[in-house]
């Protein structure tokens, strides 16, 4: 079996509900062998990507899980999704057959977003939906990072939601876009301040670089005095032991070093 006869038959095995004629007419003659476009084509769904627009556009009402339906839907236009997600990390894992690596590789990668114009049209129509279908929308998003940098100000709103569950969901994204924990660091800062919060905020600043020291000095100080209260009736790995290390690695990458003996901040 050469690698593309072992292709073809990945997709007739992970995509049960196609026939395996379908399968091979898409590979062979629609994505001309390229695995990663078949699966695209083959997931996307049989309802117009406008007509999704216009159900989710003129039935705002509906309960939502026929809107999450749609919602769902809708991302299967563009890639990657929740199904070619899931599916190349089974691939990953050689479920339900080995692939090359290269070609592994090449599955990971494989994008096709939104254009900017697509992405407007999704934040509008999430306007008026209930909290349900709103979180679920969010979720979807995080297929994509530097694609939502224009709408940053959609993100940072949920960010500010009341509802926590949008919040967490938001800060996930903040965290995979280039500039997001930088231009929400004020919101994030309002979560520091909130116990329930204060670990997902800080999970979210985990990779950020570029923060200013003398902010970040005014927004983590108050959990460092916290954990150092902690330390002589808990030792250090006490109840904010998690958030310390995580507040260590904030620090670190925005040049400060945070020592255990003294808890004290300096610049490197």
């Amino acid at each position: 079996m050469d690698k593309y006869d072992q292709q073809l038959e990945f997709l007739v095995q992970v995509l049960p509900h196609k026939t395996k004629e379908t399968c091979q007419t898409v590979f062979l003659s629609v994505a001309k062998r390229d695995v990663r476009k078949a699966l695209f084509y083959l997931l996307q769904p049989d309802i117009a990507l406008e007509e999704l627009l216009a159900l989710l556009r003129h039935n705002s009402s509906d309960i939502p899980a026929q809107q999450m339906e749609w919602v769902d839907r809708l991302m299967h236009w563009y890639c990657p999704n929740t199904s070619y997600k899931t599916i190349v990390k089974q691939a990953a894992k050689g479920v339900p057959i080995p692939l090359e690596n290269s070609t592994i590789s090449r599955l990971k990668t494989f994008r096709r977003p939104p254009r900017k114009e697509m992405f407007q049209q999704w934040f509008q129509l999430m306007d008026n939906r209930s909290d349900l279908v709103r979180l679920y929308f969010i979720k979807c998003l995080r297929s994509f990072d530097r694609e939502l940098e224009p709408f940053w100000g959609y993100i940072d709103g949920y960010a500010r939601s009341s509802n926590l569950d949008i919040v967490k969901a938001a800060l996930v994204l903040l965290a995979q876009m280039p500039t997001g924990i930088q231009k929400s660091i004020l919101t994030i800062g309002g979560h520091l301040k909130n116990p329930k919060m204060r670990f997902h905020a800080l999970v979210a600043m985990q990779n950020a670089t570029e923060l200013s020291p003398p902010l970040l000095s005014n927004l983590l100080n108050p959990i460092i005095t916290e954990y150092r209260q902690l330390l002589g009736r808990q030792g250090p790995k006490n109840d904010l032991w998690e958030e310390y290390r995580l507040i260590q690695v904030i620090l670190k990458n925005n040049g400060v070093r945070l020592s255990i003996p003294d808890i004290g901040l300096s610049r490197f």
